[in-house]
């Protein structure tokens, strides 16, 4: 038997954005990503299409991560973003 989640499917994004905000995350959607912004080995943030910078200690990606990690992840050292994601 199949079914649909509690809420329709709109619930479990709405769900995990209440998860978040309530643990004191901030989501910001309906914004390109251009780069994943890094300071040493670590992420800082990321900066914007249109150039602004957010940052932030953690940085969830929930997209292709071939995408993010081979475009978006400049700078990051070039072993990590050579290897093929699968």
């Amino acid at each position: 038997r199949t079914g649909r989640p509690v809420g329709g499917s709109g619930g479990v994004p709405a769900a995990l954005a209440s998860a978040i905000t309530s643990a004191g995350g901030q989501l910001k959607t309906s914004t390109r990503v251009d780069t994943i912004v890094l300071e040493g080995d670590r992420t800082k943030g990321i900066r914007t299409s249109d150039g602004e910078i957010i940052e932030a200690p953690v940085v969830v990606v929930a997209c292709d991560p071939q995408i993010a990690i081979v475009e978006w992840l400049k700078g990051a050292p070039l072993n990590a973003r050579m290897q093929k994601v699968q």
